[in-house]
């Protein structure tokens, strides 16, 4: 007994100390093999590259030859029925060859199993045979559970760096599309800003510092309610708001509105356009306004009426027709210049 406490205290430090893990199941099988005078130890590792990996003590052709074929059967079906870490089972074949396999188990799942094989029946009694066979297989038992923790553990940060370079990849490409979305938004005349669902101002562009530029009490538009849009143009609405932007974060949709105010002074057309922009469950999260100018649009818009007075006036009075006959004329052709796209009035 005090030589196997010896040879297993000499043995701990080569087991957990090997320069590789194969080595330190050598070690741990030969301490296994040497301890209960067996003529094989392997241990049969289900470890998801294969089948069934294999580490054998000693490690010579002639001794696999002889027990592999028993010993793998054996420990499959071990793997294949489970049960507790360290179950045992004993087996005694024809040719007087007697086997032992232990089952080796971890919280997550099974390991694999251990096998011992000896050449005739006789082999150390079963009660110190035991002690030493618990002893060594939980050594091996904690070598593959170390190497199987650290495996996994190299794969997540194989995963875990993939992931973060794909992500590192998509950031870049976004801060790409941003930079060229900001640069286009930039340089219109359309001015933009975004809102919160509160309808508080996050962001605006340029342009809109120019149409409305900032107070002196306000030097900027972030933070400042988009009812504070509304009072600088002349459209503040007394009690409750219902503006495009209120509609779009409400109703979860593109919703459209003119307005005819005075801008610099000057009677205008603004043409609004909220777009809802929305989170990952679907819901409204932020607006996006877009106010064009249209009132060159407008003003085109007026000059084309005039002149199709005018111009069917003219004619009527060359043709000598009556008033009820020009208003007729003067329906049929605004329609086909609407159907031809040529006119939106």
């Amino acid at each position: 007994m005090a030589l196997h406490l010896e040879r297993l205290l000499h043995a701990i430090p080569r087991v957990l100390h090997s320069e590789s893990f194969e080595a330190s199941l050598v070690e741990a099988l030969e301490l296994l093999r040497q301890g209960v005078d067996a003529d094989a130890a392997v241990v049969f590792l289900a470890d998801g590259d294969a089948p069934l990996r294999e580490s054998w003590a000693p490690d010579e052709p002639s001794i696999k030859a002889k027990f592999r074929p028993r010993l793998k059967v054996a420990a499959l079906e071990a793997i294949r029925q489970g049960g507790g870490h360290l179950e045992t089972s004993d087996g005694a074949h024809k040719d007087g060859c007697s086997t032992q396999t232990v089952y080796l188990a971890s919280d997550s799942g099974p390991l694999g199993c251990a096998a011992l094989a000896w050449s005739s029946v006789a082999r150390p009694e079963a009660g110190a045979r035991e002690a030493w066979v618990t002893a060594a297989v939980q050594m091996l038992a904690s070598v593959v559970i170390r190497h199987s923790e650290i495996g996994k553990l190299r794969n997540q940060a194989e995963r875990d760096k993939r992931w973060f370079k794909t992500l590192d990849e998509h950031l870049r490409v976004l801060d790409r599309e941003r930079q060229k979305f900001a640069a286009v938004v930039n340089q219109t005349d359309t001015f933009v800003f975004v809102t919160d669902e509160e309808r508080v101002i996050r962001w605006n562009n340029r342009a809109m510092a120019v149409l409305l530029p900032f107070e002196d009490q306000n030097p900027s538009w972030i933070g400042t309610p988009c009812g504070a849009v509304c009072a600088r143009l002349g459209k503040e609405t007394p009690g409750e708001c219902d503006c495009p932007i209120r509609r779009a974060l409400e109703k979860n949709e593109v919703t459209h509105q003119e307005w005819r105010l005075l801008l610099h002074g000057t009677p205008g057309v603004l043409y609004l356009t909220a777009l809802p922009i929305k989170g990952l469950d679907g819901k409204p999260r932020e607006a996006m306004v877009q106010v064009q100018d249209l009132t060159g649009l407008e003003a085109l818009r007026q000059f084309f009426d005039r002149f199709w007075t005018d111009a069917l006036a003219a004619f009527a009075r060359a043709a000598g027709l009556s008033t009820p006959t020009l208003d007729m004329l003067a329906a049929l052709a605004i329609q086909k210049a609407r159907d031809k796209g040529l006119y939106q009035g």
